[in-house]
């Protein structure tokens, strides 16, 4: 019989580019296998194409390219509801996250972010 894939892979998108690094390094330090894109176009690619290593999606609001951090971070929690979704801004959202997706007001301390990671959507920070 075959093993459940556990997922252990933190996906990080920020474009600026020393958040994006210091929450890479936060995960990393968790010893979590972290893939870093500055776009969430190119998170959501990723992430389609192997969802089942996928842990926690980590976005910000705000992200170059035509998709938003938010629509990210709704898709990844409609699609694959086993991520935990962390969505991140300097301003609250004109669009409240909805469903599993928790927010995290910038800026973030290192603690809240790995605290978030670790208990989800019900821990609210």
């Amino acid at each position: 019989m075959g093993r459940a894939i556990r997922p252990t892979t933190i996906v990080v998108v920020e474009d600026e580019a020393d958040l994006r690094s210091l929450a890479a390094t936060l995960f990393e330090e968790a010893e979590l296998k972290v893939c870093e894109f500055e776009r969430a176009d190119e998170a959501w690619e990723f992430t389609k194409s192997r969802p089942e290593e996928v842990a926690i999606l980590f976005t910000d609001v705000n992200t170059p390219g035509e998709l938003d951090g938010l629509t990210l971070g709704q898709r990844c929690a409609t699609h694959y509801p086993w991520i935990r979704v962390i969505v991140t801004s300097g301003r609250q959202p004109s669009r409240t996250p909805g469903g599993a997706v928790t927010f995290l007001q910038k800026p973030w301390r290192p603690l809240d972010l790995l605290r978030v990671a670790e208990y989800g959507p019900m821990q609210r920070v």
